[in-house]
């Protein structure tokens, strides 16, 4: 588990960089499969940028220990030298330039100016290419102490404009969080207080900072906050571990929270770890509300702000009553629309009662008939 092997670093003051939220169940081999990062991306990169090394077995039942510069030899590692230098130059251009791009395989780090790492180019692979046996990672100076710059903007929009400039200031980690998350945690848990020391806002960034001391930590908190003055955002600056813990807590549990909207209709994921360029995220949000407006969907934001990844969940409500309702009457709508109905005689476009569907827009229907069971008594119901 990934605790554990932050347990056993924190012993000599070190961590392992990439942290998910599921840090406490998630495993190391699990991370590696799919690339995993974490709020700390900002400052220490995702699992790829942290394997050394990995002992592999083939599919082939071959044994081999990759990295950096992977000697050559064996079918396989030529094969791959092969594609590097066919596909090369497409890797090159097509390739996006994202802070995130975690999806795919990773044919970039079998590029000669990446060292033809095998073992990076390996890292997200699912277990489609080999099995993992044994990783070598690289490990980071954990701070001594951390602090927590809260910044509350007048929307999530707003949040997002503002990630490129204060990844320049060089922090442990930019994430965020808009109004819908908190309205749906002060919904579902109405008692809670963390969300009560957030400042003003519909938007916020929490920006940690690291030093050797406490004191050092908060000075590091307040000059992110000096240098956001001129950009307006409200602030909050807290150094106490256990308010820092209350507040994290509210952001990693988000998809936990947002299972439910505010005013109690479900939400769903489905568009999550969106990986866009940091200096347009801002610009994404919003030509992304524009577009679930235009088809009368609502949806709560939160994620890896400083590195351009977006998770959000979304009202598909047609399992509610309020849904149900819209689906029937747009149901209707259709079965009475001119094209519907055009060339038909009026004893063909007239309707009967049909017997009630299973659920809504369902072809199939309740009807009972006789059962063929041998007494020749009983029924059955099919749906």
């Amino acid at each position: 588990m990934l605790d554990d092997l932050r347990a056993a670093a924190g012993e000599h003051g070190l961590t392992f960089g990439p942290d998910p939220s599921t840090h406490s169940r998630c495993t190391l081999g699990g991370m590696i499969g799919n690339n995993a990062c974490g709020s700390h991306s900002v400052a220490w990169g995702k699992t790829v940028d942290n394997v050394h090394a990995l002992d592999v077995l083939t599919y082939r039942g071959e044994r081999m220990l990759v990295g950096p510069d992977t000697p050559t030899g064996g079918r396989q590692v030529e094969a791959l030298y092969a594609l590097a230098e066919r596909y090369g130059d497409t890797v090159r251009t097509a390739f996006p330039d994202l802070t995130r791009r975690v999806s795919g395989y990773n044919l970039d780090q079998l590029l000669p100016e990446h060292g033809f790492d095998l073992a990076r180019a390996l890292v997200g692979t699912e277990g489609t290419c080999v099995t993992v046996l044994e990783a070598t990672v690289a490990l980071v100076e954990a701070p001594a102490a951390r602090a927590l710059a809260v910044l509350g903007f007048p929307d999530a929009y707003a949040a997002a404009d503002h990630v490129t400039v204060l990844r320049e200031l060089g922090p442990l980690t930019i994430e965020g969080m808009d109004a819908g998350l908190i309205a749906a945690l002060r919904a579902a848990h109405p008692g809670e207080t963390a969300s009560r020391a957030l400042p003003e806002g519909g938007g916020w960034l929490y920006v940690e900072t690291g030093g050797a001391t406490r004191a050092e930590a908060e000075a590091a908190a307040h000059a992110v906050v000096t240098a956001m003055k001129p950009y307006g955002p409200t602030s909050v600056v807290v150094g106490d571990p256990a308010q820092m813990r209350a507040l994290w807590r509210i952001r990693e549990d988000g998809a936990g929270i947002l299972t439910r909207s505010p005013d109690g209709g479900e939400a769903w994921p489905g568009w999550e770890d969106a990986a866009v360029p940091p200096e347009r995220f801002g610009a994404y949000l919003r030509e992304f509300d524009a577009l679930l407006a235009r088809h009368g969907r609502k949806g709560a934001y939160y994620g890896h702000f400083g590195d351009g990844c977006l998770h959000v969940r979304i009202d598909f409500d047609l399992l509610t009553s309020a849904g149900i309702t819209r689906f029937r009457a747009s149901w209707r709508t259709r079965r009475t629309s001119p094209w519907r109905t055009a060339g038909r005689s009026p004893a063909s476009t007239a309707t009967a009662s049909p017997a009630p569907s299973c659920c809504p827009g369902c072809t199939r229907r309740r009807s009972s008939r006789r059962s063929p069971s041998s007494s020749g008594s009983g029924t059955r119901t099919t749906g």
